[in-house]
């Protein structure tokens, strides 16, 4: 009896360990439908040759056996077949890890993101013994979940678990990815391969990976000259094997016709081919028809075809499929090209049942007509053809290549026409009518949609392809068409009512949020409006101060944001009828918006420097805690993990013009300069070596060519920032610390700023100094060119600002005057009218470029010196670092400003905060935070507390409000205190407030009669 309690009790143990695992696992990014399909296999009988080449190295148990195999040919040459064929070959044999397909239609869904994920868990699902390393190392990190950094997965997910079973393995494990080159873009596979060129020492001997691809430049010149790969070009195998296997190809395929054609026949089609499997499997699909006489016209047809490359024999092909699909008829051939156009500029394959859906919303009644018309006769050219659910799109890329060129395509080219109005609208109508509160029923809004086990599948049942479609692309399509009325009207009525919110909240839940920002500016510069105008600025506003909050929870979208946005507010003020159990500032409500839009927490230390991305996405900050971190510009939220490398604090950070790369510096770490990848996070060649003491500051060429940087060791230099090599002699003629440089827009010139109390300024391509110093500061601080390239500003430790004739090298009127410490760092805005400045005096201040004069009230928040400072790339934002820990993501524009000042009260960790039952104010249905709590001793409310990040959250973490940055500053509690809030600062009225289970309870369909 007691072994059978024991062996329940090991059965329970396994039981939970394995649910532990498939937690863990399941937060773990994997991407559906991109594996092995045996349909795709090739022909049996066919490219033995080269599969068995392949098998061979599959099979090769040497040490010093390549570890990655890399089978590259043109369009049509049967790289896939032959990809799933072999990844076929090693499931049979218990070899197969993982088959991974790119796929060019699918590139909207990041698959390159989810690569090595998929890869990993397919490992782990495998072999029991990965599947507990890999969810421990995820368990043990859990910003691994998500991490966007490419080297990170590849060294965490692959070669970290897969090293700790090294030797305990048998046997070859095979790895499959096919189309590497429809990955993404050229920047994209650079990630890809910079990895797997460097997996040599890294991989375990066991470990074969397949490759393939068409040979591009960028992956050939990788992946040629890394020394564990071997390449194999289809190109180069002898023609008469390929035409060998084409033979006996149709031969199979055309079985069925009977004697219809002679060996003769079958021959000389094999050798028309010109060895392109994809353009002999259209002539078959082509020639196959029951009636033999109609089967030899269609042979003599291809076979009448101008001899040519495969790209021209595939063009000869395509036309004669359409040919025979419009049969001259200008009608069909109008429909084909209306159907083909929808098809073509959609920005991800939809099925056919959305493209109906879609398409029956189109504003010409006449395009309204369902899309299977025409796609039930384009089986051989299109996947979906007789599937509702699977996404429509091409069997092979080069057929949608051919339709977009009129010189290949002639007739049958497809121009872009109205189709960006046309789905536009319907995207619209879409919205209009599927959106709703709560679309997914979220039971609770107490948790983060991250807890929300089953989400993904309440996104997929409630939200159909057509809607998250028209839901993410609205505005792409509209952008892209011009100004129409009727369109307009239809924005209109989406976005001055309840369904902006709906909208959102579709976004949340779909992971989607970011879209939402870029989506409304666009809409913003699209419409003509005024009246439909004031709802979509609002909107941005809205979604610039809480688009953190909606990706967070989607809840909080109604019960945290709505409640904060302020009395000038459109959006609210229009819908707080139809929201009224929500949490009301019954007293000291904001105006307008307030300037501080986020607060960015992560780094641990200090932060010295901050930099928006050329297309003002992303921010990147560098710390004294030894990391860079990317940020989200519009939630706020960390991207991937901080990048680490440097061994002291990083000063000065830059993202080059394209934005692919930054380059940072450390104060006394090995005196050197350190390119990234942003895509991949890792560090690019060698650290830039040259400076003999601390380095301070460093800046791109405006052409992303050179690097410049200042130093302790009194010069700047210059650097090549793809070889890393210094550029001539270092510049020299400062006496001390050179801390800051910056190049003039057109690159001609670099100025610097220097604690000898100087600016000078430079030849960028001579070297040579231009001009005198200029003088009038103590020890310069900081230093920028106007857009213009006319002026200078510049920062120092005696308080001020001042601006500088770049030409003449004359100061420009007076000093600007307003901190009231030294300042740190200063910036032009884009447009060249404001200066901003950060200074040791925990502001940030702007100034009228022109007049000098201050802008507005100096910008508060920090609790400590502002260290760097920077306009975004549209000037509507400034995002600061501090010595407190923090960036700040500030808005631009003049709106909302402290009134007065106010006392701030801050907390090491997390402050108490009370709920009186008593109290007018006091939080309605408070129990149901302390629902499966027994043995609550003392005043339960205690257990509710305010975290440093916002969030208001209950005894078990539960998510009850969020109080924004700008609202932080009027909190002061002591253990006495209940929700209201000491006299003279914002009071909260949560009395009617729906939470937890009751949430949905905030909104009412039918606003209440007043």
């Amino acid at each position: 009896m007691q072994d059978l309690r024991d062996q329940a009790l090991l059965n329970i143990q396994y039981d939970v360990q394995q649910i532990r695992e498939n937690l863990s696992l399941d937060f773990l990014a994997y991407a559906g439908g991109v594996g092995l399909i045996k349909a795709k296999k090739c022909l049996d009988g066919t490219r033995t040759d080269i599969l068995k080449e392949v098998m061979d190295w599959v099979d090769n148990t040497r040490a010093t056996a390549p570890r990655v195999y890399w089978l590259y040919g043109q369009a049509g040459k049967g790289k896939s077949a032959i990809a799933h064929t072999i990844a076929l070959h090693a499931q049979n044999l218990g070899m197969l890890g993982s088959c991974f397909c790119f796929s060019r239609v699918r590139q909207h869904e990041g698959l390159h993101m989810k690569l090595f994920p998929t890869i990993a868990r397919d490992l782990a699902d495998r072999d029991l013994r990965l599947r507990a390393l890999l969810a421990e190392i995820i368990t043990n990190n859990r910003s691994l979940r998500d991490t966007a950094d490419i080297a990170e997965q590849w060294q965490k997910f692959i070669i970290e678990t897969l090293s700790r079973l090294e030797g305990s393995s048998t046997g070859n494990v095979v790895v499959v990815i096919d189309a590497l080159d429809e990955g993404g873009a050229e920047a994209t596979r650079a990630a890809f391969l910079e990895v797997l060129a460097a997996c040599d020492a890294k991989l375990p001997a066991n470990i074969r990976i397949l490759l393939t691809s068409r040979p591009l430049v960028d992956i050939g010149k990788v992946l040629k000259t890394a020394q564990h790969v071997q390449a194999r070009s289809l190109d180069a195998i002898d023609a008469e094997l390929t035409i060998r296997d084409i033979r006996l190809y149709i031969s199979t395929r055309l079985k069925s016709l009977g004697d219809t054609f002679s060996d003769e026949n079958l021959q000389r089609l094999a050798a028309k081919s010109d060895g392109v499997f994809e353009w002999a499997r259209l002539a078959c699909d082509f020639i196959s028809h029951p009636i033999s006489v109609i089967a030899r016209k269609r042979l003599r047809e291809i076979m009448s075809h101008s001899p040519g490359d495969g790209r021209t024999l595939l063009d000869a092909m395509y036309t004669t499929f359409l040919n025979e699909l419009t049969k001259g008829s200008a009608d069909v051939l109008a429909v084909f090209r209306s159907v083909m156009r929808q098809l073509l500029w959609l920005k991800k394959p939809l099925p056919i049942s959305a493209l109906d859906f879609m398409r029956a919303r189109f504003p010409q009644e006449d395009d309204r007509y369902p899309v299977g018309d025409i796609l039930q006769w384009m089986a051989s050219l299109l996947s979906g053809t007789n599937e509702a659910s699977i996404p429509v799109h091409p069997l092979h890329a080069s057929f949608y290549d051919f339709l977009l060129d009129e010189d290949r395509s002639r007739e049958f080219f497809i121009r872009q026409g109205d189709i960006h109005r046309d789905v536009a609208v319907a995207s619209l109508s879409v919205m209009q009518a599927g959106l709703r509160f709560n679309i997914c029923g979220l039971e609770t809004s107490y948790v983060p949609n991250s807890e929300v086990a089953d989400l993904e599948r309440r996104v997929e049942e409630s939200i159909p392809p057509h809607l998250l479609y028209a839901c993410q692309f609205w505005a792409t399509h509209l952008k892209d068409a011009g100004f129409d009325a009727g369109l307009a009207k239809l924005v209109g009525w989406l976005f001055t009512g309840e369904q902006i919110l709906f909208w959102l909240e579709a976004l949340g839940v779909s992971k989607l949020i970011s879209e939402a920002h870029w989506a409304l500016v666009s809409a913003e510069g699209w419409l003509q409006y005024e009246e439909v105008l004031m709802f979509i600025k609002d909107g941005i506003k809205f979604v610039e101060n809480f688009s953190g909050i909606i990706d967070k929870s989607t809840p909080h979208l109604y019960l945290s944001a709505l409640p904060f946005s302020p009395c000038r507010s459109i959006m609210a003020r229009c819908l707080a009828k139809r929201f009224l159990g929500i949490a009301q500032v019954a007293v000291g409500q904001h105006d307008d918006w307030p300037r501080n839009q986020h607060v960015l927490q992560g780094h641990r230390d200090s932060v010295e420097s901050v930099a928006f991305s050329p297309d003002g996405r992303h921010i990147v900050s560098g710390s004294s805690d030894n990391t860079i971190q990317l940020w989200d510009a519009q939630t706020g939220g960390q991207v991937g993990n901080p990048l680490q490398g440097h061994t002291d604090s990083v000063f000065s950070v830059a993202f080059s013009p394209d934005g692919r790369h930054i380059v940072t510096i450390s104060s006394n770490d090995s005196l050197t300069i350190q390119l990234w990848d942003v895509q991949t996070g890792g560090q690019m060649g060698n650290p830039l070596q040259g400076h003999t003491d601390s380095v301070y500051s460093v800046a791109f060429s405006p052409d992303g060519r050179h690097i410049a940087s200042g130093s302790a060791d009194t010069t700047i230099r210059l650097w090549d920032a793809k070889t890393g090599g210094q550029v001539g002699n270092p510049l020299q003629g400062h006496t001390y610390s050179v801390y800051s440089v910056a190049f003039s827009p057109e690159g001609r010139y670099i100025v610097s700023g220097s604690v000898d109390y100087t600016i000078r300024l430079w030849d960028a391509h001579t070297g040579g100094q231009v001009g005198n110093p200029l003088q009038g500061h103590t020890l310069v601080t900081s230093v920028a060119f106007s857009p213009d390239g006319r002026h200078i500003v510049s920062g120092s430790f005696d308080e001020t600002v001042r601006l500088w004739d770049a030409e003449t090298g004359d100061q420009v009127g007076n000093p600007l005057q307003g901190h009231t410490s030294s300042v740190s760092s200063v910036a032009f805005s884009p447009d060249g009218r404001q200066i901003v400045s950060g200074s040791s005096d925990m502001t940030i201040q702007l100034w009228d470029a022109k007049t000098g004069a201050q802008v507005g009230k100096p910008l508060q928040g920090h609790t400590s010196s502002v260290w760097s400072v920077a306009f975004s790339p549209d000037g509507g934002h400034i995002v600061s670092g501090s010595n407190d820990k923090t960036i700040h993501l500030w808005d631009a524009q003049i709106g909302f400003q402290d009134k007065g000042k106010i006392t701030t009260f801050t907390s090491n960790s997390v402050l108490p905060i009370h709920f009186s039952s008593s109290a007018a104010h006091a939080l309605k249905d408070a129990q149901n935070l302390f629902i499966g709590l027994s043995n609550v001793e003392g005043d339960s409310r205690d257990l509710v507390s305010l975290q440093d990040n916002g969030w208001i959250v209950g005894p078990s973490g539960q998510l009850l409000l969020w109080i924004p940055p700008s609202y932080h500053k009027f909190f002061f509690y002591t253990p006495w205190t209940s929700l209201v809030i000491p006299r003279g600062c914002p009071e909260l009225d949560l009395s009617k407030m729906a939470h937890g289970p009751a949430w949905y309870e905030c909104y009412s369909a039918v606003p209440e009669a007043t």
